[in-house]
């Protein structure tokens, strides 16, 4: 089940990549004047159901926007992005399940992530673990 836990917190931890880790999180940092154009091809992202979807998502939100959401304080500023993603099961299918997030105003807005267009003006900034990442049951 990909049903998130309302109790996640976004962890630093001492680990080389993100590949190391199942469920993570990545802060892009926007860099003034950058326009480094990444050509490719966007791979197709899972999805789950619509139902179960919009509660990750409205929960997410909710979350990122509290001041304890990460383990230790961040320097956000407007225009930084955020990746979370999230390995699981649905219907005996593994997924990876991927949500994106903008910085404006001083509180997070959802943001469909695209990992090559976010490289054009961001740099891959700060990672961790997502712990507890998925509901127990």
């Amino acid at each position: 089940m990909c049903e998130l836990s309302e109790n996640l917190k976004l962890c630093t931890c001492d680990v080389a990549s993100v590949a190391e880790l199942r469920h993570y999180w990545v802060l892009y940092r926007f860099v003034e004047g950058k326009n480094h154009m990444v050509v490719g091809r966007t791979a197709i992202l899972d999805t789950l159901d619509p139902r179960l979807e919009g509660q990750n998502r409205a929960l997410l939100l909710a979350r990122l926007n509290e001041s304890d959401v990460f383990d230790v304080p961040q320097a956000l500023r407007d225009g930084d992005r955020l990746m979370l993603s999230f390995r699981c099961n649905e219907a005996g299918k593994p997924k990876t399940i991927t949500y994106g997030y903008e910085r404006a105003g001083g509180r997070w807005v959802e943001k469909t992530f695209d990992g090559l267009g976010w490289q054009w003006h961001h740099d891959r900034g700060p990672f961790g673990e997502v712990r507890p990442a998925l509901k127990r049951g």
